[in-house]
């Protein structure tokens, strides 16, 4: 516990203390389990580690959204635009969306089906969509090549964007610090 506490308070860094320790409580109860260990030697020091701070992505008050979606429906690039759009409208994670593939979407119905394996929960997730969406969705094939992906890169048509272009897009267009591409997730709740 020391050294976790330790590790804690040089490096800043709760969460990954966190699962360092559920990781060794995991491994400490199969032992005990098992008959290899009388006790876990982990249980119990969780209410003794410091918390981390949860603190949202940076994203832009109510009053300023509709600044912001101006500015993003102005944005030259189109497929970043459109990316962008989407993020406002689907409140997804940025890695869901940027890795998305066209195979994945049902636009007839209206539905997204984003598979486990994509998920941050690793659980199959289905996303319905608004009518603004699937009008995206169908001017963004339009423009696309022969990739799978929705957002393919420019280098490499069979991986998706960089992790950095919707990013970038909102720094050029002078949100830095104020909206990330994870803060539209937030602006929902």
């Amino acid at each position: 516990m020391n050294h976790l506490k330790s590790i804690q308070q040089k490096q800043g860094i709760y969460e990954q203390v966190n699962r360092v320790r559920a990781m060794c409580r995991d491994i400490y109860d199969f032992a005990k389990v098992t008959g290899r260990m009388d006790y876990n030697p982990v249980e119990g020091i969780q209410k003794y580690l410091q918390q981390g701070k949860k603190e949202n992505m940076a994203h832009v008050t109510e009053q300023e959204l509709p600044a912001l979606l101006r500015a993003i429906n102005n944005y030259p690039t189109i497929d970043v635009r459109m990316g962008l759009q989407l993020l406002a409208m689907l409140f997804c994670r940025p890695t869901e969306l940027r890795g998305a593939k066209w195979e994945e979407f049902d636009l007839e119905q209206g539905l997204w089906n984003i598979p486990e394996h994509r998920m941050k929960k690793r659980r199959e997730h289905v996303v319905p969509l608004s009518t603004q969406v699937v009008t995206i969705l169908k001017e963004l094939q339009t423009y696309q090549t022969n990739s799978d992906y929705l957002f393919p890169s420019r280098s490499d048509k069979n991986k998706p964007k960089s992790d950095t272009v919707f990013i970038m897009a909102l720094r050029r267009m002078g949100y830095e610090g104020r909206q990330t591409p994870h803060g539209f997730s937030f602006s929902n709740s």
